[in-house]
């Protein structure tokens, strides 16, 4: 590959992108900045140090573009992606995407799903998360698995941002009437279930690790600005033993395993949160116990940044993997 585009380059996450590319410039002759929002054309930004314009993404601006990387909403990206030039490989970052949309592929895991000329799906980071964690288990007698995964306000790049922050001014100012958010209600010091879209991610972990075992997610939207949370219990038919589990979670491309065997003297390290995550390049995994309760089940809590690992990492890394 040698020409790539970044479709939404002034998004959250297109920067991350943007930002990734511009680091590992040499590896590509040309990075376009396109976009199909009216205010994102013609504005100037930066990349790899060198102020660069913004485009208007059309058809015709895709002509000799290899890797094209769609970091806007979904149903404004789409329409472009469907109109692409043959040949050029298309990687939706859109937390919406599913397995409807392209394949779903997690670097280091299933790279031989992602085809030159095809739409690829860079998963919901929490699917992200979930295929690391998981796919190391799955040979382990894993007879199914379920998690709650804690999102955060991110995932709906600045106006998530922004509105969490005005919401939680609001808040502390006592202001009687607030503006509806596109949360549509209270998130500051909230916490509430994900409406739509845990169904989804059970296919796109299935999609990207081959796991057959039932799979139940829960998602939860909570007020922390940065750094998903997952807390997954795995069921085995025959217990593995807590030591195993560590040792093959740690083998694991990609994640790290919180350190139990400390020098003498030093205190043992804090439970990761979803702060000690942030722009880390792996998934952090904390505890990791067995439920007494339940033979062969054990809980393992994880947090991983959404925007690099389960985001800008994952599409970039796929983009380069493709021959």
């Amino acid at each position: 590959m040698t020409r790539a585009a970044v479709l939404g380059p002034t998004t959250l996450l297109g920067r991350e992108v943007r930002n990734l590319l511009g680091a590992r410039r040499d590896r590509w002759t040309e990075i376009l900045l396109l976009a199909t929002s009216e205010e994102e054309v013609g504005t100037v930004t930066e990349l790899a140090g060198a102020a660069t314009l913004v485009t208007e993404a059309t058809p015709e601006a895709l002509d000799g573009v290899d890797l094209l990387l769609a970091c806007g909403p979904l149903e404004r990206d789409l329409p472009l992606i469907e109109k692409r030039p043959a040949g050029t490989s298309a990687i939706l970052l859109s937390p919406a995407a599913t397995t409807e949309h392209g394949t779903p592929v997690v670097v280091g895991l299933n790279p031989e799903a992602a085809t030159a000329g095809e739409v690829i799906v860079s998963p919901h980071p929490a699917a992200v998360a979930l295929s690391y964690l998981l796919a190391p288990l799955a040979n382990m007698g894993l007879e199914g698995a379920s998690a709650t995964v804690i999102q955060p306000v991110s995932m709906f790049g600045d106006q998530g941002l922004d509105d969490l922050l005005n919401q939680t001014r609001e808040i502390l100012a006592m202001v009687g009437e607030r503006r509806k958010t596109v949360f549509e209600r209270q998130l500051a010091f909230n916490l509430y279930p994900v409406p739509e879209g845990s169904a989804a991610l059970a296919g796109l972990v299935r999609g990207a690790t081959g796991i057959d075992a039932p799979l139940a997610i829960h998602a939860m939207q909570a007020s922390v600005f940065h750094g998903l949370s997952i807390s997954l219990f795995a069921r085995f038919g025959e217990d593995p033993g807590e030591e195993r589990l560590r040792e093959a979670l740690a083998a694991q491309t990609h994640v790290t395993v919180r350190e139990l065997e400390l020098e003498d003297g030093e205190e043992p390290e804090p439970e990761p949160g979803p702060i000690d995550a942030a722009a880390r390049d792996d998934v952090l995994v904390g505890s990791l116990r067995a439920d007494r309760g339940a033979p062969g089940g054990y809980w393992i809590w994880a947090v991983m940044d959404n925007l690099t690992r389960g985001g800008a990492l994952n599409a970039v890394e796929i983009g380069e993997s493709i021959r």
